[in-house]
């Protein structure tokens, strides 16, 4: 069994039987600065494009997860934060 951990810009022209696709939450993929941009913007297009090329680098099986709560940590707290599912998941359920 072989595992690889890659960037999806790594990924690019490469197939694999299985891939898991981590991360799809509003914020983190897209990233919050191409949300910023705005909806129609060349950055979120991009990641729009991005995100395909991941699911298309699967031959058999694609898992896509996103994390409802998150936890951040900073100076002597944490803070949980509440997640919406990716705007990219939302198109295929």
């Amino acid at each position: 069994l072989v595992t690889n951990l890659m960037t999806i810009h790594a990924s690019k022209g490469m197939e694999f039987d299985a891939v898991f696709l981590v991360g799809n939450e509003e914020g983190t993929f897209p990233t919050q600065r191409a949300i910023a941009e705005g909806s129609g913007s060349v950055e979120l297009d991009e990641e729009r494009r991005l995100c395909y090329v991941a699911m298309t680098r699967a031959k058999t099986h694609l898992i896509m997860t996103w994390r409802r709560e998150v936890m951040t940590f900073f100076g002597a707290g944490v803070k949980t934060m509440d997640m919406e599912r990716s705007r990219f998941l939302d198109v295929l359920v």
